[in-house]
């Protein structure tokens, strides 16, 4: 993901997640979010599809207003900033960047540094989750989508598997709730405000 100005239109194939705070911008930019995309998405082709019913809306966020919630803000920040500072500086694109962080030869200090960005970020979102047992052990790992700087494969399997947990958890109580009752009548939509041209988005 990353911050760009709402004042725009934006292709069909993009995905435009209507938040403005680095608290959502760290959870999504989160190899929590990454694997769970990877997991329950779609492909093109041989390519990764984002699919935000199939994604977006089954994935379970941490409560918002916790300390690791608090933290995963500060290192979403963290990360906004450096990334920002990186791509103006070498004139690169996201890709690009990403590449060399995924890449295990490249050492150069800016791709360095952006890695302990993830690992604190990842480190964070765990937190915010209540999770702090789960090692997450990031490392160049192979993975079918080649090569990555991500968590193991086994705190990867975990952390589906919590995630999943909590999905179903989160599911139980809204049908509990009757949030999923049919016959149950909705309180009418209120309309949207107007998105202020100098607020951002995230895609």
């Amino acid at each position: 993901p990353v911050l760009v100005p709402a004042n725009q239109i934006f292709l069909n194939k993009v995905v435009v997640f209507c938040y403005d705070d680095f608290g959502h911008f760290g959870l999504l930019a989160s190899s929590f979010h990454w694997w769970w995309f990877v997991e329950h998405g779609s492909t093109l082709e041989t390519r990764l599809s984002y699919t935000p019913t199939d994604v977006f809306m089954t994935f379970p966020q941490p409560v918002d207003g916790s300390a690791g919630w608090l933290a995963t803000e500060e290192a979403g920040r963290r990360l906004h900033e450096k990334r920002r500072e990186v791509l103006l500086g070498a004139d690169l694109g996201l890709t690009k960047i990403y590449n060399r962080v995924n890449d295990p030869a490249a050492l150069d200090a800016d791709t360095v540094l952006l890695r302990d960005l993830h690992v604190q970020l990842d480190h964070s979102v765990r937190d915010a989750y209540g999770w702090t047992d789960l090692a997450l052990d990031h490392h160049h790992w192979e993975t079918p989508q080649g090569v990555r700087f991500t968590v193991s494969p086994a705190a990867k399997d975990e952390l589906l598997d919590r995630l999943l947990e909590l999905n179903h958890q989160r599911y139980a109580e809204e049908v509990a709730a009757r949030l999923h009752d049919k016959k149950s009548k909705k309180a009418p939509a209120k309309r949207a405000k107007a998105v202020d041209e100098n607020q951002e988005s995230m895609l």
